[in-house]
């Protein structure tokens, strides 16, 4: 609940989606302990592929360094990779082992840094996918009311994309 709050009030004072989106990786990594988030953006012209951004969490800069400059030059069309796939199902996607998954792309780099587990959840303007936040974690399991959670999230980081969009 107190996430939850919190990232609300970051909604209603963001400036821009990226500052939103920003300050939203950071909290959630805080409070879940995920060593990295980061932001995708759908393609405005193709809608059918995730854009990287360069906003990102990183519990361990040096460490994830290779992850992250593989990851900013990567496209995600729709169903490939975690954010491929968010946007694809239109839902948050969990992947248990990154390292065995045959639609994971960076899974060479994610197995060399320790990552097992990715989490990813859309953020909608009404029915429209228009980004996306990913997160990794050595091990994760995540329950039903996380999945609901990362729902709520995704619905006010929205209503900042739709303010920029007005």
């Amino acid at each position: 609940v107190k996430l939850l709050s919190d990232i609300g009030v970051i909604a209603n004072a963001a400036k821009t989606p990226s500052e939103a989106m920003s300050q939203t990786l950071d909290l959630v990594c805080r409070y879940t302990h995920f060593p990295i988030g980061h932001a995708f953006l759908v393609d405005r012209s193709a809608q059918e592929r995730m854009l990287p951004t360069r906003i990102w969490y990183l519990e361990d800069p040096e460490k994830f360094m290779e992850f992250q400059a593989i990851s900013e030059n990567m496209e995600f069309p729709s169903g490939v990779g975690v954010p491929g796939r968010a946007l694809q199902v239109k839902h948050a996607v969990f992947i248990a082992d990154v390292t065995q998954d045959p639609n994971f792309p960076r899974k060479t780099v994610a197995s060399k840094v320790g990552l097992t587990s990715a989490f990813c959840f859309p953020i909608f303007v009404q029915e429209r996918v228009v980004a996306a936040l990913e997160f990794f974690t050595p091990s994760h399991s995540p329950t039903p009311d996380f999945f609901n959670l990362m729902d709520h999230i995704g619905q006010l980081l929205g209503q900042v994309f739709e303010r920029q969009y007005a």
